[in-house]
């Protein structure tokens, strides 16, 4: 796949999605609000699983964690 490909996939068609979904709304305010929000929860709960887990036997277990992750994002582009 070619970079500005790449960048077209990554960049501008997850700002699509979540922006053709927001007209439909049945109040736009409060839906960009709520995604806001959320967004900012999902964040929290990432780096308080980190810092939970971190430790957890020398750090092994969060990097794993991360690697399956970053092997789902690889599947998710590549599909």
């Amino acid at each position: 796949m070619g970079r500005a490909a790449h960048d077209c996939r990554v960049r501008h068609l997850p700002r699509y999605a979540h922006g053709a979904e927001l007209p439909y709304a049945a109040d736009p305010a409060d839906y960009a609000i709520g995604f806001v929000i959320a967004t900012g929860l999902i964040h929290l709960l990432g780096i308080g699983f980190g810092l939970l887990l971190g430790k957890a036997f020398g750090g092994r277990l969060s990097r794993g964690l991360g690697g399956l992750i970053a092997a789902g994002g690889v599947y998710f582009l590549s599909a």
